[in-house]
């Protein structure tokens, strides 16, 4: 029941983006498309883990408050399969 709220909010929020962008003038950045995106979603698709873990979590019966959590608690362990997006680095 919430995914169209959800869907206008994040709507307006790349409309304001947009918005501010134009009005002061900020020019189009250039990026790197070294990789395509089935490449990124290869090397980067761990980011979507706390996503799955919250819907799963919450199908299982958790509340959304500890969904969340726990979700945040993946999102920092999973962070470490790669050492260049791991939360803490080492020397």
């Amino acid at each position: 029941m919430a995914s169209i709220p959800t869907l206008l909010y994040y709507w307006s929020i790349f409309l304001m983006v947009e918005l501010d962008a134009k009005k002061f003038g900020m020019r189009e950045v250039a990026f790197d498309q070294t990789y395509r995106l089935g490449q990124l979603t290869y090397l980067y698709g761990f980011h979507f883990t706390s996503f799955i873990a919250i819907i799963v979590l919450m199908v299982i019966g958790y509340t959304p408050i500890m969904a969340v959590f726990w979700a945040i608690v993946v999102a920092f362990a999973v962070s470490f399969i790669r050492k260049d997006t791991a939360f803490i680095r080492g020397n």
